[in-house]
């Protein structure tokens, strides 16, 4: 690769590999993958190539430490200062190793600079070896022009355009992108992008032909930074970061208005989430990109006003909600309020700005709903959205999707009970004056539902925080569950017990419930199991009822008290019979996370 003739390269190299080895013997010839020598070794059946940058990294870094080892050792200011400190190797060879990546010219250039006899080599040894050092050096500077310049070189005008479009992508790129992706983005395909980089393998890591989905990358941060330099000004090549965002930003919107639309998720049922759904849902690579870059190029640009426009006519139709159903699939959902949020901070006092704060705060808001299931975007998020005071014109526009109709009447809020203690449940009374809370604190108050003041002293006995509260059907009783692992029923008159408390909980009491007649009361535990209780003696009617695998969060009487239900950590329903706490079925499943809330009907 120092060859100046590359046609001269090109004749020597296809020469040899024409010849039949008839020596054991091998030779070995290193270059950079300059496309002479390329294009010869992919016509050769006998002679094979490697590129070392397919070579296992860790390999690589080891190789490069090696070297910086040995060759530091021969700069006498460098190795006696630390070899005097009996610190050798020291942290500097590591950072300069880091530095280089996968490189060996980045290591042997810094190595030069540093040797250097017209320079104070310790210095610039320990500068080069800060992890913050800015490293420029004209070393590798030249080497990049060389490979520029022979890029460029005889070129039509229309060929260095798609070279420099493909220049200005690498550099402006939130991440490796692929041979496809270049040419979706690009509007061209992908044998023009092949073409475009051939002659630049030495610097960028290209996917061979016919590996359109492999990612193109560069081999090192400093290749971005000679492009985009002053020095580079007024070169061929010269990349201007704000104006090259701004491109690609453009791109991106022109990907996402063809192909963003109306179920671009692929999701088939409403009735599952995402991750259960027939079939797998994907994006294409250019839009997935698209969808989840063009925000961050657009802040790149500091917001310009033909962006503003672009963004503007963006937000207002239902596309934008087109580019939600999509980021529900990558899910990337917090994407959208993260990247509009941070936009309208640059946009001060704009209808811009208040518009994307809106959906902002839609996409924050209801991110549950849209992460877990696309399609619910358009049947939980849009309607309960549009139903708010002031919703965006676009939701209003979306038809076919539930309308959901608050009554305006009983909106205000009635009451507001202030507590000292944090209320961890909290239950009405039957005829609905009264209302029962169980406190952190352990204890349960009881309040009147018409003036929220206190309708008794609090109910003192438990040692753990109360995490459920219920009435006995004739409202004459409180029954309550706590962390220290007891039911108590207490006289909801005068808020003193009415029987001893209700031990055999291994752990928290979760939840209580009394039967439809109230002689009986259920409870569930952290400890796994159902309890049934007669509420006139307080003690156990059955043996503890065991089938759930985790933690008991919910239970409810059938109003024929015939059975119960539970609902677990476990993700189930079980349903089992009152009589002799007996399973009346198998356990129901399809919830993916803990059943919280159960009942049944009559």
């Amino acid at each position: 690769d120092e060859c100046e003739d590359k046609d001269a390269v090109r004749l020597f190299v296809a020469a040899i590999l024409l010849q039949k080895p008839t020596i054991p013997l091998k030779f070995f010839l290193t270059s950079r993958p300059e496309i002479s020598l390329r294009e010869s070794f992919e016509a050769s059946t006998r002679h094979g190539w490697l590129h070392l940058h397919e070579i296992e990294a860790s390999i690589v870094k080891a190789d490069i430490l090696l070297y910086l080892n040995d060759r530091f050792r021969c700069i006498p200011k460098v190795y006696q200062h630390y070899q005097a400190k009996s610190n050798w190797p020291p942290p500097e060879i590591q950072v300069i190793a880091d530095v280089s990546g996968a490189l060996f010219i980045i290591a042997a250039t810094m190595v030069a600079y540093i040797a250097t006899y017209s320079g104070n080599s310790l210095k610039r040894f320990q500068e080069l070896g800060k992890p913050s050092a800015n490293v420029q050096l004209s070393g590798i500077e030249t080497l990049y022009s060389t490979i520029l310049l022979e890029a460029f070189k005889d070129l039509e005008q229309e060929e260095a355009d798609v070279i420099h479009s493909c220049l200005l992508l690498l550099v402006t790129a939130q991440r490796p992108v692929s041979v496809k992706d270049y040419a979706k983005l690009l509007g061209t395909d992908t044998s023009a992008i092949q073409a475009a980089f051939k002659s630049l393998h030495s610097v960028v890591q290209v996917p061979d032909e016919g590996s359109d989905d492999a990612l193109i990358s560069i081999f090192h941060a400093s290749f971005v930074d000679y492009l985009t330099s002053e020095k580079c000004h007024s070169k061929q090549w010269a990349i201007n970061k704000t104006a090259a965002h701004s491109t690609t930003a453009e791109m991106c919107f022109t990907v996402m208005d063809t192909m963003l639309c109306f179920g671009i998720s692929g999701a088939k049922t409403s009735y599952q989430s995402n991750d259960n759904q027939p079939e797998p849902l994907e994006l294409a690579s250019e839009l997935a990109y698209a969808c989840t870059a063009w925000g961050d190029h657009v802040l790149y640009t500091g917001v310009t006003e033909p962006l503003q426009q672009k963004i503007w006519d963006f937000v207002k139709t239902e596309k934008f909600l087109h580019w939600l159903e999509a980021l529900s699939v990558l899910k990337n959902v917090k994407y959208a309020h993260n990247i509009l949020w941070q936009i309208s901070k640059k946009l001060i006092s704009t209808n811009l700005a208040s518009l994307l704060n809106n959906i902002g705060d839609f996409v924050h808001n209801f991110y549950p709903a849209i992460s877990h299931s696309a399609p619910h975007l358009y049947l939980s998020a849009v309607p309960f959205y549009a139903a708010t005071k002031q919703p965006i014109q676009a939701f209003l526009e979306f038809h076919s999707v539930p309308i959901i109709h608050h009554n305006l009447a009983h909106r205000q809020e009635i009451l507001r009970i202030p507590t000292q203690q944090h209320s961890e449940c909290v239950v009405f009374s039957p005829d609905g004056k009264y209302m029962a809370s169980g406190l952190e604190n352990g204890n349960i108050q009881l309040w009147n539902a018409q003036t929220g003041q206190p309708a008794l002293e609090p109910m003192e006995g438990h040692y753990g925080s109360v995490r459920t509260v219920a009435f006995s059907p004739d409202g004459k009783y409180i029954a309550s569950g706590s962390d220290d692992k007891t039911i108590r029923l207490w006289d909801a008159h005068t808020g003193q017990p009415a029987l001893e408390p209700m031990k055999g909980h291994a752990e928290q009491v979760t939840s209580v419930v009394f039967s439809f007649d109230g002689k009986y009361i259920v409870s569930g535990s952290n400890d796994k199991t159902i309890r049934l209780w007669n509420a006139q003696t307080g003690q156990p009617e059955l043996k503890p009822i065991e089938g759930h695998t985790s933690s008991v969060r919910s239970v409810a009487f059938s109003p024929s008290g015939k059975y119960i239900v539970s609902g677990s950590q476990d993700k189930t329903i079980r349903l089992w019979d009152a009589q002799t706490g007996q399973p009346a079925l198998k356990p129901m499943k399809g919830h993916t996370y803990s059943v919280r809330s159960v009942g049944l009907l009559s």
